[in-house]
């Protein structure tokens, strides 16, 4: 039986979130470039890159519109980094990881949905990956806190 359209919406946001971290990774990887942080930085951004590869075929099953972009959110996650880069290098990786929380009560909720009950395995380790992100952005943060002061890299 196909998913019920809220749902299937419900996985597009996911996605559409997913989108967005990708960007802001890019982003954040302009800024970081050249820098320790870089490598990490890089890999969550391809794990992320996994999910919206992992999530897009759950949303075509039944019909649902595959997103290409991060919609708002993404515009909106771009526009606040371009500011925030400015600032500081701390910044940057406290709004991936505000970014990273956001995602994770995004997966916290489609695990309550009983219509994803199929879904449970690949939600819960989208969701437990996303902790892990958290958790490695704030020892980036912490690391970068008590590093030396660098130079600044514009994006």
């Amino acid at each position: 039986m196909p998913l019920p359209t809220t749902t299937i919406d419900a996985l597009i946001v996911q996605c559409r979130g997913e989108i967005a971290a990708v960007d802001a990774y890019d982003r954040a990887l302009e800024k970081f470039a050249n820098q320790p942080e870089e490598s990490v930085l890089r890999e969550l951004r391809n794990d992320h890159d996994d999910s919206v590869a992992r999530l897009r075929p759950l949303i075509e099953r039944d019909g649902g519109k595959i997103p290409h972009d991060g919609g708002a959110w993404g515009g909106l996650v771009n526009a606040v980094h371009d500011i925030a880069t400015l600032v500081n290098d701390e910044l940057p990786l406290q709004l991936l990881q505000k970014g990273e929380q956001v995602g994770i009560t995004g997966y916290e909720k489609a695990l309550a949905d009983p219509n994803l009950a199929e879904f449970h395995e690949l939600l819960g380790f989208l969701r437990d990956r996303g902790g892990k992100h958290h958790a490695r952005l704030q020892a980036l943060r912490d690391h970068v806190l008590e590093a030396p002061t660098r130079p600044m890299t514009a994006w």
